[in-house]
């Protein structure tokens, strides 16, 4: 019988991808290093924790940031081919004001080998990656306005190793960049998920 916690300890914000009969989770590192800590599991009950991802300054550098910055709800996924993982960098939170970068990492083995970051903004946390059913693959991000907090939902190209460049579109429908919905100054959009599940697209998210 599995018995929570099935993490005990320091495994904020988990992330969980099921690869064949594999499963795996990813866990905020916060300021501590190296970044994001991944476990492996065959069964759900019993874990081991593999090596993290972020182990390069150039991965992650860290240096004067305070206590609860650095790398906040890490999103790993598998598209067939290729781990991603995206994670944010916080540098400084002071007074509701966040300085924040996202960046974007791959490799094909998971337990080591990942890319040099792609930064992709700076303009909320907690993103999260969503791949279409076409092999297409999309950016969920939150947008920290202060007034208000939109999610919007933006196409990787994944030639070029970057997101397209957009208008940005008010409007409830999937294409290249979309605002999925907003929060007052009073909730923030924290860490949306798209689902691809049959033939509904589902939008998973908490508020804080």
């Amino acid at each position: 019988m599995i018995q929570n916690p099935i993490l005990p300890g320091f495994c904020p914000d988990p992330s969980i991808i099921r690869v064949g009969e594999d499963y795996y989770i990813a866990n905020s590192s916060f300021e501590w290093w190296p970044g994001v800590k991944i476990y492996h599991s065959k069964d759900l009950k019993h874990y081991e924790q593999l090596p993290s991802p972020l182990n390069r300054m150039s991965q992650l550098n860290m240096v004067g940031e305070g206590d609860s910055c650095g790398v906040w709800a890490p999103d790993i996924s598998w598209d067939g081919e290729y781990f991603w993982l995206i994670y944010t960098d916080v540098k400084t939170r002071t007074g509701g004001l966040f300085n924040t970068h996202n960046y974007l990492v791959k490799s094909k083995d998971i337990r080591g080998g990942w890319s040099e970051p792609v930064y992709l903004n700076s303009s909320g946390f907690d993103p999260s990656v969503f791949h279409d059913t076409d092999g297409k693959m999309y950016i969920v991000n939150m947008i920290n306005k202060f007034n208000f907090i939109p999610s919007f939902f933006k196409e990787w190209n994944l030639e070029f190793s970057c997101l397209f460049v957009n208008y940005m579109s008010w409007n409830w429908m999937f294409s290249v960049n979309v605002v999925l919905f907003t929060f007052t100054n009073w909730f923030y959009d924290d860490h949306t998920n798209l689902l691809a599940i049959n033939t509904f697209n589902y939008v998973e998210n908490r508020s804080s």
